[in-house]
C-alpha cells in the first residue's frame, strides 16, 4: 500500500507529475497494481481535473485479463464525481 499512499499524497498536493511518476515507477519495478493503488490513482488524476485520464486508466486495466478484476464500482464512481 506504500505506492497507493504516495499516489494519494501527490494527488492531495495537486502534483500530477508526482502522481504519474510514482505510477510509472511502480510499473517499472514490476509491482502489479491492486484495487487500492488503482483506486488511489484514478481518484488522484480525476480530482486534479483529468477525469478522461482516469477513465483511460480504467479502460487499460479492463483490457488485460490479469488486471480487469481490479476495477470495481468504487473506482468507477471516482470518475463520476
Amino acid at each position: 500500500h506504500t505506492y497507493g499512499s504516495l499516489i494519494r499524497s501527490y494527488g492531495f498536493l495537486n502534483d500530477l507529475d508526482g502522481v504519474w511518476a510514482t505510477w510509472r515507477e511502480m510499473m517499472a519495478q514490476r509491482i502489479a497494481p491492486n484495487c487500492i493503488t488503482l483506486g488511489c490513482m484514478v481518484e488522484a488524476v480525476t480530482n486534479n481535473g483529468e477525469p478522461e485520464a482516469g477513465l483511460q486508466l480504467i479502460r487499460q486495466m479492463l483490457a488485460h485479463e490479469e488486471t480487469c478484476s481490479l476495477v470495481n464500482a468504487v473506482i468507477y464512481c471516482s470518475v463520476l464525481k
